[in-house]
C-alpha cells in the first residue's frame, strides 16, 4: 500500500553520493504512511569516467527533467573538514572565516581557499557551533559536472550528516544524552557523535579483517575522550552498531560492553555504503529540515527563481482539496435545498402565524402540550369496553340472556383515585327439579380466567342471585345473578343474601 501511495506522490526527492570510487543515487517519496524508497542505483567509476557516470545515474532517476526533484548532493567525509565547539558568552554572532580560523587555529590554511559554513545548536541550554569547510575547487568542479546534467543542487552536506539522518529514520535515539554511532563497511568504519540533534564530530578508521572487535573498541573509547572537547559534558548514553551482521554477536555481548564501558546496540541498517548515504541525502529532500542547514554550495549557486521555488506540488495537490472540498459542499448545498422545499410549503400554509409574538406562540404551545398530555393520558388509563362486549356475550352460557352491561372507569385527576368498575347481568332458566343453573359456576370460571379481566379488573364475584316465578304456568322459573368486576386494589362489595328459592 505504501510503494503504490509513493508512486502517485508529488514528494520526492533525490539523493546523490560522490564517493572516491563510487557513485550512488537514490530516489525517496514522502507518503502519509512513512518514507518509501523509489529507486537506488551505485556505479564504481574511474575519475575521467566521473562526468559520464554522474548524467546516467540522475537520468535514471528522471532528475533534470521537465518537472525535476530537489537533488541534494554528498561529498565523502574525508573532503570535508568538521568540527563543533561552545561558543563563549557574547560571541554568539562572528563569521563563518572567523569561526573557523578560530578553530582550526592555523596560520597555514588559507581561507579563501574553503567553502565553509557555520551552523548552530544548543545542547544542555549550551549554544554549540559546527562549522564545516571544503576545497572551493574541489567544489566548482562538481557544480560544473552537475550543471552539464542539467541539475542545480538543492543542498551539499558532508555524506556523514545523510548516515546520521538515515540512521534516525532506522533507528532514533534519546536527544537528552550524548550517543554514538558506528557505521561499519567491508574494510573501514565511521564513528558519529551526537548530543541531541548536534552532530559533534566523527571519525573515520580502518577494520582489519580478524581485528575488528579491538578496532572498534579503540574507536568507541577514543570518542568517549573525545567528546568532553567539543563542549559536551556528559557522558556516552549508549553505541549504536550499524551493519555488518557478522559481528553482531560479538559486539552485543556483555564482555564488550564492559570493555568499552557504555551499552553496545546493533541496528541492521544504515551500513557504510554509498546506497546508504544517497537514500539520507534524498531524505533531506523531503523531510522538513532548519533553515540553517549545511550546504557548502550555497554561497556558489545563484539564487533560484520565484518559478523554481515556487511549490507547484503542494499547490497542485491544495487546489484538488479545495475543488474535491467545493463539490462536496454543492452537494450538500443542493440537498439542503430540496430539503427546506416542504418545510417552506408548510410554513406558507400557517402564514398567520408571522402575526403573532412569540409570547402568543408560546402559550399556545403549551396550551397544545397541555391537550396532548391530557389525551396521552386517557389514552393509557382507559378501558377498551369494545374487547368486552364481544368477549362476555362469547361466554354467556347458553339459554341465558344478558340484562345488564354496565362499566365504569374515571378519569384520573390527580387527587385521589379514579373508580373503576364493571357490571355484568344475566338471566338463566331454572331447572325442573328447581335448583340453581349450572351455567351461573361455569360463567363465573369463564370470567375469572379470561385475559382481559385479568388485565383490567381481576377480581370477579357473584354479588346477588335470585329466581322469578314466571307469570305462566307453562314457562319456567328463571335466576338472575349479577357480577361485580372490580380492580384487584378495590374490595367488592358484600354479597346479598339470595332471594326465596335458595342458590348454589
Amino acid at each position: 500500500m505504501k510503494a503504490l501511495l509513493a508512486k502517485f506522490m508529488p514528494y520526492k526527492g533525490i539523493g546523490l553520493y560522490i564517493g572516491e570510487r563510487e557513485i550512488a543515487v537514490s530516489k525517496v517519496a514522502r507518503t502519509p504512511l512513512g518514507n518509501v524508497e523509489l529507486e537506488s542505483h551505485s556505479q564504481s567509476y574511474e575519475p575521467e569516467q566521473f562526468a559520464d557516470v554522474v548524467g546516467e545515474l540522475l537520468a535514471k532517476v528522471e532528475a533534470g527533467g521537465k518537472h525535476p526533484y530537489p537533488v541534494a548532493v554528498g561529498i565523502p567525509a574525508r573532503r570535508v573538514f568538521y568540527s563543533t565547539r561552545p561558543l563563549p558568552t557574547g560571541k554568539e554572532s562572528g563569521s563563518a572565516e572567523s569561526v573557523l580560523r578560530e578553530v582550526m587555529q592555523s596560520p597555514n590554511v588559507c581561507i579563501d581557499e574553503l567553502a565553509v559554513q557555520v551552523v548552530k545548536g544548543r545542547y544542555a541550554k549550551r549554544s554549540l557551533a559546527s562549522v564545516a569547510s571544503c576545497r572551493r575547487d574541489y567544489l566548482l568542479d562538481l557544480l560544473e559536472v552537475l550543471q552539464q546534467a542539467g541539475v542545480q543542487p538543492f543542498r551539499t552536506e558532508p555524506a556523514p550528516l545523510a548516515l546520521l539522518r538515515s540512521a534516525n529514520d532506522k533507528r532514533r535515539i534519546r536527544k537528552s544524552r550524548p550517543a554514538l554511532r558506528l557505521f561499519l563497511g567491508d574494510g573501514e568504519a565511521l564513528a558519529v557523535a551526537v548530543a541531541g540533534p548536534v552532530c559533534v564530530f566523527w571519525k573515520s578508521f580502518k577494520l582489519v579483517a580478524g581485528n575488528e572487535q579491538a578496532a572498534l573498541r579503540a574507536a568507541i573509547r577514543s570518542c568517549q575522550t573525545l567528546i568532553g572537547r567539543f563542549g559536551i559534558d556528559a557522558p556516552l548514553d549508549v553505541a549504536l552498531v550499524h551493519g555488518r551482521e557478522d559481528l553482531r554477536e560479538v559486539l552485543t555481548g556483555e564482555a564488550f560492553s564492559k570493555q568499552v564501558g557504555v551499552p553496545v546496540v546493533w541496528c541492521s541498517e544504515p551500513g557504510l555504503t554509498g546506497s546508504s548515504a544517497a537514500y539520507g541525502l534524498a531524505l533531506g529532500c523531503v523531510q522538513e529540515q532548519p533553515g540553517d542547514a549545511i550546504n557548502l554550495t550555497q554561497s556558489m549557486t545563484p539564487q533560484p527563481t520565484i518559478w523554481q521555488i515556487f511549490p507547484w506540488s503542494e499547490v497542485s495537490v491544495q487546489v484538488a482539496l479545495v475543488l474535491c472540498m467545493a463539490l462536496f459542499l454543492f452537494g450538500h448545498a443542493r440537498h439542503v435545498q430540496q430539503a427546506v422545499v416542504p418545510v417552506n410549503l408548510e410554513l406558507a400554509k400557517r402564514a398567520w402565524a408571522a402575526n403573532k409574538s412569540q409570547a402568543d406562540l408560546n402559550k399556545e404551545q403549551r396550551e397544545l402540550l397541555q391537550q396532548v398530555e391530557a389525551v396521552k393520558k386517557f389514552v393509557s388509563t382507559r378501558v377498551r369496553w369494545t374487547e368486552y362486549t364481544h368477549d362476555v356475550a362469547e361466554r354467556l352460557p347458553e339459554k341465558s340472556t344478558l340484562t345488564l352491561f354496565q362499566g365504569m372507569c374515571e378519569l384520573e385527576d390527580g387527587g385521589k383515585k379514579p373508580k373503576k368498575l364493571f357490571t355484568v347481568r344475566a338471566e338463566a332458566p331454572i331447572d325442573s327439579n328447581g335448583t340453581m343453573p349450572t351455567q351461573v359456576d361455569d360463567f363465573l370460571t369463564s370470567l375469572r380466567g379470561d385475559p382481559l379481566l385479568k388485565r383490567d379488573f381481576p377480581n370477579v364475584e357473584l354479588t346477588d342471585i335470585k329466581t322469578t316465578q314466571p307469570a305462566r304456568k307453562e314457562e319456567s322459573a328463571t335466576a338472575i345473578f349479577t357480577v361485580l368486576c372490580v380492580p384487584k386494589a378495590t374490595a367488592a362489595p358484600a354479597p346479598k343474601a339470595a332471594a326465596a328459592g335458595g342458590h348454589k
